[in-house]
């Protein structure tokens, strides 16, 4: 427990500067890192880091979706969300795909949490590195 709460504190420590630079990729850089490790940590939780078909691909969308939103406009928003949806949902097919042909060694139970918690861990990741893109609100 303590070693989470330093850790809690590292991070808070390193974030909240972040937030003044959202102007610059290194926000969306370091987002894009926080979102690859809880990508990682909610792959640990449920036993399936090791699966590498499953956590390679999204690894890869946690990593790509923040640093995509860096090159976002007012005009480019709806397309960005629209590759975003189109990337999960190739996420989501693939993981049943997998699952299919593993022949038992990769329940369906965990393959539907895998997607549903990479798209809850990329949506929210992804709407803190559009904020600055949002015009007259944040940034």
């Amino acid at each position: 427990m303590k070693i989470r709460i330093i850790t809690s504190l590292v991070i808070a420590v390193v974030g909240l500067p972040l937030l003044f630079f959202s102007h610059l990729i290194s926000f969306q850089i370091a987002l894009a890192a926080l979102a690859a490790v809880a990508v990682y940590e909610v792959l640990g939780a449920i036993s399936l880091k090791r699966n590498l078909y499953l956590a390679i691909p999204a690894y890869a969308i946690a990593l790509a979706a923040p640093i995509m939103a860096y090159f976002v406009n007012e005009n480019s928003q709806k397309n960005y969300i629209r590759l975003l949806c189109l990337a999960l949902f190739a996420y989501m097919t693939w993981t049943f795909a997998v699952a299919v042909f593993a022949r038992g060694a990769l329940k369906f139970g965990d393959a539907a949490a895998a997607v549903v918690l990479l798209i809850y861990v990329t949506v929210a990741f992804s709407s803190l590195a559009l904020m600055p893109a949002m015009g007259n609100g944040y940034g």
